[in-house]
């Protein structure tokens, strides 16, 4: 196998400068059962305006039967690109494969149409990263399931209906014979992913590929999607390909690992060796970005030295290897039902399928409430903006994971937040209040915001006090937070963390007044802001900002980012056009991005990148408190690494306080000075970081901190062990 050609480029979410020279793959050898897989020098060539881009460049590997082998590496480092050549998916995308790929005998690269029908859902079958974009709105799932056992199999409609509730009760749907009726939309996030494994299991594969199925799922569920499918592995005998970026995924999951770089193999082997000992300093960055409950932070660079390393004016952010491969790299799953994440995983988007895939959903499918409550957080959008953002999955399962899309989500979008408000220009930022200065960045706020780290127990800056609020009507009608009280002080973090559906984005969101309490009190410096009019308000809203989970579908699409940026700073009509510009062109340094990208758009970034564009503009009006819901869920570690570093060092620098929303409590631990877990809309456990980490004391509490993926294959065994045992005292199934 070739391992020496290198890609053109910088990779930005490196966390240090790999040059050591790739590892060519060990592969297993000796007596055993023939090998399922078989891929031998593989070469993946993508075209694109710039010239022929190499995203995979000499991987090999094999897979005996019972096997579980880790595909593990960075955003555009090859390795959805290279779970699809097993199935064929480059096939009428333009990409040039050249190389041996072997599934269960089938030649993938020269087989005709009808032998790749067979092999894909029957010999093999794939897991793809986002549920929503991959599986149809308008069909029921169990007809889903049905259609894919029917195309493989001469079997009845009632026979596939049944094989359909069958496998979804297998993968631990409850009341699957009623469920498998439901669509896509009425099923919480972790549950579509088990009705895509479902899906994939539908017609007894040999060979399961998995392609980041846990990214941006809590960790609770991300801990029982691997549970599931290490008790698959053992109960049917299938092959397990698992695609992450996470390392701390794959010590519970698999037996042998590959790291991928730039489409490079650079280091495979058992997987308890590798992450034991490993050789390349590439492998041992991509551990020392995995967050660690003890409080560690994971060694990643300074923004500013990210800053030093942007490339040339002119030259495309994509090229920094935290993205794109090619834009051309889309396929699509034979029969067209998945949209192929191999586009995704490769493209422009940079942090998986997630982003890749929202402009595949249809609009009305999701329940994204982004695009129109953001012109209440400072960052607003025009007419147009909110017309054309994507729709997202939003936080309608933070709301009510089980609650269907029409009850849940015209709560938040329809009548929280009037349309003519949310278009409105200056909804958000057309009075900003006063204190917006041009300058330098790295100043001290003009709000009056200094130092970092005010005591908890100093006058607190925000306070929320028995804050209620209802979704749904009549008997539909729930709390989505329900008596939740706690305070922030001037430069403090408190981190909210808590499964999906707990109540943690209905909360931030309230905390800055983009929703309307049912009951309680919202106090900012003494004052209920939660009473005001929207006129009182506005003074008032350059001071609290948010920085939303979904960049897609936070930032207009038909705009650059530097206008987007700019839009608090016009909307207060206090600085002029070059001042404005030159504010920007710091917000931009400052995140770590090149102030030449102004007038770049923002599918021209990957999804770190976009998420940095967010972060700059929620400092854009100044603000004294930036709640940030979920910033990091769907980005790689070493992504995920820098824009946490990159928060505290915005903390530190602008005094500003800070709650950070989450559902991994690894992350919030990096960050926080308290902590609050959330459970069905209530606090269940609140304290300092130490405290809250060091002795919990809620069984809910315990569960969440077993639930955290470690790198460790002996602590994740105990892990998933103590897991059962939490799940028992809790009385989870």
């Amino acid at each position: 196998m070739s391992g020496t050609e290198a890609t053109s480029g910088t990779d930005s979410t490196t966390v240090e400068d790999m040059t050591a020279a790739p590892i060519s793959p060990a592969l297993p050898t000796g007596p055993g059962p023939a090998p399922l897989a078989e891929v031998a020098d593989l070469r993946i060539d993508f075209p694109t305006d710039g010239g022929t881009v190499r995203a995979v460049d000499g991987v090999g590997f094999t897979l005996r039967p019972g096997e579980a082998l880790g595909l593990v590496g960075e955003s555009g480092s090859g390795k959805s690109a290279t779970a699809y050549a097993l199935l064929g998916m480059h096939r009428g995308t333009g990409a040039r494969v050249t190389g041996t790929v072997r599934v269960a005998g089938t030649d993938v690269l020269t087989a005709r149409e009808e032998e790749l029908r067979r092999l894909r859902g029957g010999t093999a079958a794939i897991v793809f990263q986002d549920p929503l974009s991959s599986l149809d709105p308008y069909y029921a799932v169990g007809d889903q399931i049905a259609e894919v056992y029917r195309a493989h199999h001469k079997a009845s409609r009632s026979a596939a209906r049944g094989r359909a509730v069958e496998v979804l009760d297998r993968v631990g749907i409850p009341s699957a014979a009623k469920r498998a009726r439901l669509r896509p939309h009425e099923f919480s996030g972790g549950m579509r992913q088990r009705a895509l494994i479902a899906m994939a299991l539908a017609c007894q594969p040999q060979l399961l590929i998995a392609d980041e199925p846990t990214t941006a799922l809590d960790v609770t569920v991300q801990a029982q999607i691997l549970d599931l499918l290490h008790e698959l592995r053992e109960a049917e005998g299938l092959a397990l390909l698992l695609v992450t970026h996470d390392l701390g995924v794959t010590a519970a999951s698999v037996d042998r690992l590959l790291v991928l770089q730039h489409g490079l193999p650079v280091e495979s082997g058992p997987m308890a060796e590798l992450l034991g000992s490993p050789r390349h300093p590439y492998t041992r960055a991509l551990l020392s970005a995995v967050p660690r409950l003890d409080g560690e932070g994971p060694a990643v660079k300074p923004v500013q030295e990210l800053a030093e390393e942007a490339p040339a004016k002119g030259a495309e952010p994509e090229a920094l290897g935290e993205g794109a491969v090619s834009e051309g790299a889309e396929a699509e799953a034979d029969g067209g039902r998945a949209v192929s994440e191999g586009a995704a995983a490769e493209l422009p988007s940079g942090e998986g399928a997630s982003e890749g895939a929202a402009a595949e959903v249809p609009a009305g499918e999701a329940a994204s409430e982004d695009a129109e409550v953001e012109a209440r957080a400072g960052g607003a959008l025009s007419e147009e903006a909110a017309a054309g953002v994507p729709a997202g999955e939003g936080a309608s399962e933070d709301a009510a994971p089980e609650v269907p899309a029409e009850e849940a989500v015209p709560e938040y979008a329809a009548t929280e937040v009037p349309a003519a408000e949310a278009a409105s220009e200056g909804a958000s930022v057309e009075a900003l209040g006063e204190g917006a200065v041009s300058g330098a960045v790295g100043r001290t706020l003009a709000n009056g915001a200094s130092g970092a780290g005010a005591a908890s127990g100093g006058e607190p800056l925000l306070e929320a006090v028995g804050l209620r609020k209802e979704f749904g009507r009549g008997r539909e009608r729930f709390a989505a937070v329900d008596g939740v009280s706690l305070t922030v002080a001037a430069g403090e973090t408190l981190g909210v963390v808590g499964e999906s559906g707990s109540g943690k984005t209905t909360l931030g969101r309230m905390l800055v007044r983009l929703l309307d309490p049912t009951a309680g009190a919202v106090r900012y410096r003494g004052r209920d802001i939660a009473a005001l009019r929207e006129r009182q308000l506005r003074p008032l809203r350059r001071e609290l900002q948010m920085v939303f989970q979904d960049p897609v579908s936070s930032l207009n699409p038909r705009r650059s980012i530097g206008e987007s940026i700019a839009d608090p700073l016009r909307a207060e009509g206090r600085l002029t056009e070059r001042e404005i510009t030159t504010r920007v062109g710091d917000l931009l340094e400052r995140v770590g991005l090149d102030p030449a990208w102004y007038h770049r758009y923002p599918h021209e970034f990957s999804g770190g990148q976009r998420q940095r564009v967010g972060i700059a503009r929620a400092l854009a009006p100044q603000p004294r408190l930036i709640v940030c819901d979920e910033p990091v869920s769907a980005l790689d570690v070493t992504t995920q690494a820098q824009v946490v570093a990159l928060l505290g060092e915005l903390k530190r620098e602008f005094g500003v306080a800070l709650v950070f929303v989450a559902h991994d409590l690894a992350v919030v631990r990096q960050v926080s000075d308290r902590v609050a877990v959330m459970r069905s809309g209530r606090v269940v456990e609140e304290g300092t970081a130490e405290d809250v980490y060091g002795n919990p004391q809620d069984p809910y509490t315990k569960g969440l901190l077993a639930a955290v993926p470690v790198p460790d294959p002996t602590e994740a065994a105990a892990r998933r062990t103590a897991r059962k045992a939490v799940a028992a005292q809790l009385g989870v199934s």
